[in-house]
Order: structure tokens, then C-alpha cells, then sequence
């Protein structure tokens, strides 16, 4: 009777172990582009929550209601959030009954919702430091652009989210114009 042996040899071994390198180096690059895709469509999402959650709450409610960039990082609880007038978004942002439509939250405005600042190398950047919805869910200011970019460490992925005067909301995935 003849022993029968089980097992890979050498050469087998090795062929295996190029097609692992192969399938690794290719994979690889493409996991760290699909991974600072993903980072950016989260964060263009998380923007885009809180826009449409201001014109709901403005169109349920009854009264003018304004997405406004954080003043300071440091601002995290609802009494003491104040807007930042510039279009720099990067502290985060915030959704508030403007009752009075001034643009600035004052101490009686009710903060629906906070979004902490994004994590470092990220940014959103805008003309404007607030968008306002009316009771009937309109923009009331002008159409705005605004851009969510990561440096380049993090895939360099930008998308550019769009409000119109109608208050409707439309996000690419390019840079804005």
C-alpha cells in the first residue's frame, strides 16, 4: 500500500502568497479613496439633516426658522451658542426658531438641534453664516453654495451642497463654481 501525502508544496505556496501581494497592493489605494468618499458623503449628509430639518420645523411650526454656523468650537450647550457672522462653518452649526427673523439667536430662541464641529481637516465654507426658512419653507435670504472639503490626507473629497432662493436643497460632488 502507498502512503499518500497531504499538503501544499513549496512552489504552490508561493504563487499563493503573489496573488495575495497582487490583490492587497490593488486593494488597498482603493480602500483608503472609498473610505474618504464615504467620510464626505456623511458629513454632506449631516449638513444637508440639518437644512431640511430647519424648513420643517419652520413649515410645522409656523415661524422663521435658521440653520447658523457655531461662533466658537467651545459653544456646546444651547444657552450658550451664539451665530458666527462670517461663512466659516467649521465649529459646526446649529437649527433655532428665529422668531424674530434677525439672523442671531437670542436667549428666548429654542435651539432644535446642534452639530458639533467637524473633525480636523474637514471644513464648510459659504458666503453666508446662516440660512433662514420662512413659515411656508422658503429661503429667505439669497441662493447659497456651500463647500465641504477634507485635506488632503483624508482622500482630498469635496462636495458642494446648494440652496436655492426657494429654499430647495441640491448637493454635488465637485467643487462649488
Amino acid at each position: 500500500m502507498k502512503k499518500v501525502q497531504a499538503g501544499f508544496t513549496l512552489v504552490e505556496l508561493m504563487i499563493t502568497l503573489a496573488v495575495a501581494i497582487i490583490v492587497l497592493a490593488v486593494g488597498i489605494p482603493m480602500y483608503g479613496s472609498i473610505v474618504a468618499n464615504n467620510r464626505a458623503v456623511a458629513q454632506a449628509n449631516m449638513f444637508v439633516t440639518a437644512l431640511n430639518m430647519a424648513k420643517s420645523e419652520a413649515v410645522a411650526q409656523g415661524i422663521p426658522v435658521a440653520v447658523c454656523a457655531n461662533a466658537s468650537a467651545t459653544n456646546v450647550t444651547a444657552s450658550s451658542l451664539t451665530c458666527g457672522g462670517s461663512g466659516d462653518w467649521a465649529n459646526g452649526w446649529f437649527v433655532f426658531q428665529d422668531v424674530d427673523s434677525d439672523a442671531t439667536r437670542d436667549s428666548s430662541e429654542t435651539v432644535l438641534k446642534l452639530w458639533q464641529a467637524l473633525e480636523p481637516g474637514s471644513n464648510v465654507t459659504a458666503s453666508v453664516g446662516f440660512v433662514r426658512y420662512s413659515s411656508i419653507g422658503e429661503n429667505t435670504g439669497s441662493a447659497t453654495d456651500f463647500e465641504l472639503t477634507q485635506d488632503e490626507t483624508k482622500g482630498n473629497q469635496t462636495r458642494c451642497v446648494f440652496v436655492n432662493a426657494m429654499g430647495q436643497i441640491r448637493t454635488e460632488r465637485n467643487a462649488c463654481p
